[in-house]
Parts: C-alpha cells; sequence; structure tokens
C-alpha cells in the first residue's frame, strides 16, 4: 500500500512539473495564417511562356519547351480560378493573368491534393518557371501550335517527351502566394465566340440551359460515365452546343442536373484527349438555371 501511494504521489508531481514547464503564462501559440508578400518581380508572363513553346516547335519541331535555370530566375505571376473542394479538379491549379479580361491562362500539373485551403479562387500567386517545361496539346493528328486550332498548354515537369506533376516536394520552390485575394470577374462570351485565348480562364455563359436529352441525368452519375461525364449545354440566344465536363471523383457526381436555364460561370478547357471544348465547373451553384 505504500508503495503504491508513493507512485501514486510521484504521478501527480509528474503532471504538475510538465503542465508548469509547457504552459508559464497561459498562452498558446497560435499558427501563423497571414501570407507575407513575397519579394518577386515577375519578369515573363503566361503569354511569353505559350511564346516560348511556339518558338521551340518551330526551330526543332517539340512540343515541350523547359525553361533553363538562370543566375536571374524567371517568375510570372497569375490568379488561380480554379479549386478542387469539390473534387472536379485534380491535382491541378488553373490560373490567368488577370483578374478581370485575361488575355492568357495556363494549367498546372502538380503532385499535391487539398489545393482549396492554400491556393483558392482569386489567390494572386507567382511561378519560377526555372526547371520546369510547358507542352501544348491541340488535339490534332498533327499537332502545330501555328495550324489555328485552340490548344491547351500544361506546365509541369518533363519526364521524356511527356509532362508531369511537380513533385510534391518542389511545389515550395516554384508557386508562391501572394498576399492579394482578388474578385475574379468571369469573361462573358458566346459559345460560337470562344477561341483559344479564352482556353483555361473563367468565363461566363449568359444564357444557357441543358439540352433536353439531358435532362434527369446526373451530374457523372451514370453508369457509362467513365472518370468524365459530359453534358450538353445548349446557348439559348446562338443554339450552340458546349460540353460540361464533370469528374466521377467530384463530390456532386451523383446530383441531378438542374432544369430551367440562365447563366454558367465554369473554367474553358479542352477534354482530355484536347480534341474539343468543355467548361468545368468549381461547384453546382456556379450553375444558375433560376428561369
Amino acid at each position: 500500500m505504500k508503495k503504491n501511494k508513493f507512485y501514486s504521489i510521484l504521478s501527480v508531481l509528474i503532471i504538475a512539473i510538465t503542465l508548469n514547464s509547457c504552459v508559464q503564462d497561459g498562452d498558446f501559440t497560435l499558427p501563423e495564417v497571414t501570407v507575407v508578400e513575397p519579394n518577386i518581380t515577375p519578369n515573363s508572363s503566361i503569354t511569353a511562356v505559350k511564346a516560348a513553346l511556339m518558338q521551340e516547335f518551330n526551330a526543332n519541331n517539340k512540343l515541350y519547351y523547359t525553361f533553363r535555370e538562370n543566375a536571374t530566375p524567371t517568375y510570372i505571376e497569375g490568379y488561380v480560378v480554379s479549386t478542387d473542394a469539390t473534387g472536379n479538379f485534380y491535382k491541378t491549379l488553373i490560373i490567368q493573368d488577370s483578374p478581370e479580361n485575361p488575355t492568357a491562362g495556363i494549367e498546372i500539373s502538380l503532385n499535391q491534393t487539398s489545393l482549396a485551403s492554400t491556393y483558392e479562387v482569386g489567390r494572386k500567386v507567382y511561378i519560377k518557371l526555372d526547371g520546369l517545361s510547358v507542352s501544348y496539346d491541340d488535339g490534332e493528328r498533327n499537332i502545330d501550335p501555328s495550324n489555328g486550332v485552340a490548344g491547351k498548354y500544361v506546365l509541369g515537369t518533363l519526364d521524356g517527351d511527356r509532362i508531369r506533376d511537380i513533385p510534391s516536394t518542389a511545389v515550395k520552390n516554384h508557386i508562391f502566394r501572394s498576399a492579394t485575394v482578388a474578385d475574379i470577374v468571369p469573361t462573358t462570351v458566346a459559345v460560337g465566340d470562344v477561341t483559344g485565348a479564352h482556353v483555361n480562364t473563367l468565363i461566363k455563359i449568359a444564357s444557357a440551359q441543358f439540352e433536353k436529352s439531358q435532362l434527369g441525368k446526373t451530374f457523372a452519375g451514370e453508369a457509362d460515365d467513365s472518370f468524365d461525364g459530359f453534358r450538353d449545354i445548349f446557348e439559348c440566344d446562338t443554339e450552340a452546343i458546349i460540353k460540361l465536363q464533370t469528374s466521377t471523383f467530384s463530390s456532386f457526381k451523383s446530383n441531378v442536373i438542374p432544369e430551367g436555364k440562365g447563366a454558367i460561370t465554369a473554367v474553358l478547357s479542352k477534354d482530355y484527349r484536347a480534341e474539343f471544348f468543355v467548361v468545368v465547373v468549381n461547384t453546382p451553384s456556379d450553375i444558375d438555371f433560376t428561369n
């Protein structure tokens, strides 16, 4: 009994000493949440990244270009217009060169998930290009950046002649957050007026509805939906059609697509093989079919 009493008293003393050494004044250190503006001055642009690939294609017939390490690093800036919060984007950041009336956008492929908490929509970011590569695909049998067909540019790391994700350990060396979070104003554009300059930017189709044969279907939960579901969006004013692409891994894949008509705000992209235009929403609430 004396031995047990001794150990009980010793345990109380150890706990008291531990608590006293951990918290001396009742204050706890909170994690740092303030973003400090990095000392970076962009010296290039998304448009220049595309031009570099074009020059490489014209000179060497290559559909990728790698940015060399330089004494003075090369930086571009952009504003995030995609989010993986609903799972509709995966290991991907889409950035455009201005929060309003952008002239170019690009896809960044990185081996990192849960990006929404760090790179939210509107967050300004700086990208260090040194060591990264850009690729191009227009979905044609003979891919050619100069053929006038809208293509998709992807920034990542080169593996042979293919672009791969930026490794998770290297992301911090290439992507830097600004303290600025801007309001992104989507570009209102008719489906028939969409061009390559709109790819990887946030657009708005002002008068649209789902094609009647699609009504009653889910976004991407049908038996024949593999990896992605495609639903036809009908533009009321022009009768043009563009496809809504939704990942079968998205949190809203089983939601039934809305009836009615109205506006849809989405990232303009091209399908996996870059053969046709698609729009990709960040969240179902970006489809405002209230009429």
